[in-house]
């Protein structure tokens, strides 16, 4: 098991940056590390949303974007980006990390934490191919998103 709090005493991230979705569980970072948190939504979308994390302090909205695109964000402006349980998510995961590595600083960090498929309620599903992901980059499809809601209810 990660141990979140020794990564974030470390000094790779630092500076200025984004944390994408995080929702009631942002990433810890050492004190000084600016974040600017970012969603698809605003805090009062979020809560309706996610009625769920009622009992839960929520991470305070700065940026609504799509965390796959970034469109509001320029290039080139961020020291890091935290991508954590963010990325299993995204419709087209490898244009969600061409936009992460767009919005970084040259020698900007990138932190994509994803979950063990061994420890999730995914177990028993067939793993998603690079393949696939790539088609799904180069052209994406309501279709197969459409098949992939139906797989995860399955």
């Amino acid at each position: 098991m990660i141990d979140f709090k020794s990564l974030a005493s470390q000094d790779f991230i630092k500076g200025e940056g984004l944390e994408i979705g995080a929702l009631h569980s942002p990433f810890p970072v050492r004190e000084g590390v600016k974040v600017k948190y970012v969603d698809r939504l605003n805090n009062e979308e979020l809560r309706k949303h996610y009625t769920e994390l009622d009992k839960y302090i929520m991470t305070n909205v700065d940026i609504v974007d799509d965390g796959e695109t970034l469109a509001t964000i320029p290039d080139n402006s961020q020291d890091f980006v935290i991508e954590s349980h963010f990325i299993e998510h995204a419709r087209n995961p490898i244009n969600a990390i061409r936009n992460a590595l767009r919005v970084l600083k040259e020698n900007g960090v990138l932190l994509l934490v994803i979950p063990d498929k061994n420890y999730t309620m995914e177990l028993l599903r067939d793993s998603t191919s690079f393949a696939h992901l790539i088609m799904d980059d180069h052209s994406l499809s309501e279709a197969r998103d459409m098949q992939h809601y139906e797989d995860f209810a399955k």
